[in-house]
């Protein structure tokens, strides 16, 4: 979001923010989740985000490549709670 502020395109950067958001909120709904569950929440660190981008192409590339990683594990996580037969996980 702050790229796309930086290049004075505010559609993009407004998009940039609604999906950080809606990111968060996926979060926080695995983290209730496994407090719901009388489980335990461990946070590690993380690396920081890339600094620079390329064009808008490209970084709306990345976004959609990041996009499909988190798809996908979420998809392995459904695929766990199928396994183990964990019907509210699912």
């Amino acid at each position: 979001a702050a790229h796309f502020d930086h290049l004075d395109l505010p559609g993009f950067e407004s998009w940039m923010r609604g999906q950080a958001d809606e990111e968060r909120a996926h979060a926080y709904r695995i983290f209730d989740f496994v407090l719901d569950r009388d489980g335990r929440v461990e946070l590690g660190g993380i690396d920081a985000p890339a600094g620079e981008f390329g064009a808008v192409l490209e970084t709306m590339q990345t976004t959609l490549d990041h996009e499909r990683r988190v798809s996908a594990q979420i998809n392995d996580l459904y695929e766990l709670a199928l396994g183990e037969n964990d019907f509210p996980a699912q």
